[in-house]
């Protein structure tokens, strides 16, 4: 007897379709044509979402650079100003302190309260545009602008004004305490060079001019050598008074090694004192012809 074959499973039955199952087959099977289009214009929203970030970020930076080029500048950026009005100011200082101390070595009154009030009011000015120029000095070291020109000339005048603030420094306080001698640079050493280019410069001229007829006049001769003393007192007086302002220029500045040609003044003081030894020498000399002839 032949194997028998099972029977074959009967297919299920068809189920009718209802309102659900055919709400269920459209959900869960969308079309492919509708579900590619919304995915395009999604991807198109964020395109242009993206565009327009980027202008708007675009259109920032360059407002931001329009701003910094033509804009108001950082306060940096006007240095040279700054430095011409502050140089400006302790040049009228300067000015008004020169009147003032003048009388110390043009005539011999002494300094008044007035006077002593208006050398104050100038050497607050004059600590106010130091205080200015540390201050330019900073914002430049913060701006890396250290080597500039404004740097730069700011060094230049910055040993002198410190200069004019302990002179004018010091000659209040001796004005204050009533010492014998004005203290500062300018009142003793214009008192110095002042009449060195004056009297006793012309003097020595008026005897060298001379010095031809005393040989016939002993009167003149001996009214000569007196003066010739005299002179040579100042000269040595002088030199040495001259020496000690070198000195003390250097050690009020903390310069140790400061040279003549780091300012004007001592430029200028040098100078004198160079042709004061000179002097000396001539009146030791014209004194020991004219002893020796006696």
């Amino acid at each position: 007897m032949a194997d028998e074959q099972p029977a074959a499973t009967p297919p299920p039955p068809n189920r009718p379709i209802t309102r659900k199952t055919a709400a269920v087959r459209t959900a869960t099977k969308p079309m492919p044509a509708i579900a590619a289009i919304d995915s395009s214009q999604k991807l198109r929203q964020r395109l242009l979402l993206w565009t327009a970030i980027l202008s708007v970020a675009l259109l920032i930076a360059i407002g931001v650079r329009v701003i910094m080029k033509s804009g108001p500048k950082p306060q940096v950026i006007y240095a040279a100003e700054r430095v011409k009005n502050a140089y400006d100011k302790s040049k009228a200082c300067v000015k008004s302190i020169l009147r003032l101390e003048s009388k110390g070595w043009m005539t011999d009154e002494k300094f008044t309260a007035d006077d002593l009030t208006a050398l104050k009011a100038e050497l607050k000015a004059l600590q106010e545009v130091d205080a200015e120029y540390m201050e330019i000095l900073r914002l430049l070291s913060a701006g890396k602008q250290s080597d500039s020109k404004e740097a730069a000339d700011i060094g230049k005048v910055l040993l002198e004004l410190k200069l004019w603030i302990m002179d004018v420094r010091d000659l209040t306080e001796s004005i204050e305490e009533k010492a014998p001698e004005y203290g500062g640079l300018y009142v003793p050493m214009n008192k110095v060079c002042h009449k060195w280019r004056g009297t006793v410069q012309e003097g020595l001229k008026e005897i060298n001019i001379t010095k031809v007829d005393f040989a016939k006049d002993p009167a003149k001769q001996e009214a000569a050598v007196a003066t010739l003393r005299e002179y040579k007192e100042f000269l040595a007086m002088g030199i040495q008074k001259l020496s000690d302002l070198q000195t003390y220029v250097a050690t009020g500045l903390a310069r140790p090694d400061l040279k003549p040609s780091d300012l004007q003044d001592l430029i200028n003081m040098s100078e004198d004192q160079s042709t004061m030894q000179q002097a000396l020498r001539s009146v030791n000399d014209m004194i020991f012809q004219w002893k020796k002839r006696e």
